[in-house]
């Protein structure tokens, strides 16, 4: 059986170290690795520290091509627009700052430092995530928030 099954099957064990199955699962290039973990962000009684782990993990992830990496970011985004679980969100935030290379990430982030109603580390979060990108659109962004905001 291969490995990445293998890992799955056993991640749905009760007893599970899910932590360490996520871990192992990063180092598997393979598109079901990254719908596996955006399944488990999408999950509602997903543990809050296991989505996290699944965050960082497809921050980090080894993507086979540009055009995955945009699908991930946008899925991301999505994510983000929906979550209600304020830890998740603002790791989710953190997360993006592996993708501020796209204008849907660098669009979604300005709206969340702007976003005076929002949590102020969530606002932070954002606005550090944007600081990763040295792009024309970070700093582009970044110039408005700047403008518009205290942050």
């Amino acid at each position: 059986m291969d490995k990445l099954i293998t890992l799955l099957e056993e991640y749905r064990m009760p007893c599970a170290d899910r932590i360490w199955i996520i871990r192992q699962l990063e180092q598997i290039s393979d598109p079901r690795v990254t719908e596996f973990l955006l399944a488990l962000l999408s999950d509602k009684d997903e543990k809050d520290f296991n989505q996290v782990e699944a965050l960082r993990a497809l921050s980090l992830y080894h993507y086979s091509s540009d055009e995955q990496r945009s699908q991930i970011s946008g899925r991301l985004v999505g994510l983000g627009e929906s979550t209600e679980d304020e830890i998740v969100f603002n790791h989710l935030l953190m997360s993006l700052g592996a993708f501020v290379d796209f204008q849907e990430v660098v669009d979604f982030l300005e709206k969340v430092a702007l976003d005076e109603q929002m949590d102020i580390d969530a606002r932070y979060n954002a606005l550090n995530s944007l600081e990763e990108g040295q792009n024309q659109a970070c700093l582009n962004a970044k110039r408005r928030i700047e403008q518009k905001t205290n942050l």
